[in-house]
């Protein structure tokens, strides 16, 4: 008779063996932040484009006042959702790198080194030209596989520099007209 006191959590046959509960944790955790990631990204888009839009309208209808405050709300907007950003790329990492591990245990299982996509990924983000004594030569900027995370922060810094100079017009239109 088995011990009642067993919990299956030393490999008992009462779930899935502890690997296997360790590469589901790790997959489930990876999809659930990119997931909210992307999610994440499409409403900056919605609403960093409505205040775009807002502000382009009050400035037809020279509303300076309340379009400035928009630019400053899109410039905070803009800084949150690179924050957010920031925030979820970290724990998306975090699962990549659990599951590479899992990726490495297989590749050693089916001796294939191609199975390690996290790695064959990380790889080809540090693609470079080759090495010149010692000295790494980068490919172009133009032809550097840039990565979601970079793609993300250009977004969002250039969202914030554009609302701060259509800020500073507004605010000069503004001045110009109450002089």
């Amino acid at each position: 008779m088995e011990d009642e006191t067993s919990n299956g959590a030393e490999g008992s046959s009462d779930g899935p063996p502890p690997a296997r509960q360790a590469y589901e944790h790790a997959w489930n955790w990876f999809k659930y932040h990119a997931e909210q990631r992307l999610a994440m990204i499409r409403f900056a888009v919605l609403i960093l484009g409505a205040i775009a839009a807002a502000v382009g309208y009050l400035h037809k209808d020279n509303q300076f006042v309340i379009s400035i405050a928009l630019c400053l709300l899109g410039m905070v907007a803009s800084y949150c959702f690179l924050k957010l950003d920031s925030r979820t790329s970290h724990l998306i990492k975090l699962a990549e790198e659990a599951l590479a591990e899992h990726e490495n245990k297989l590749a050693e299982d089916i001796s294939s080194s191609k199975i390690k996509i996290f790695q064959n990924t990380d790889a080809l983000r540090t693609f470079n030209l080759g090495t010149r004594d010692g000295r790494v030569l980068w490919s172009k900027w133009w032809n550097y596989p840039y990565t979601y995370k970079q793609n993300f922060r250009l977004l969002f810094i250039i969202s914030i520099v554009l609302y701060y100079f259509v800020l500073c017009y507004e605010l000069i239109l503004y001045l110009r007209r109450h002089r």
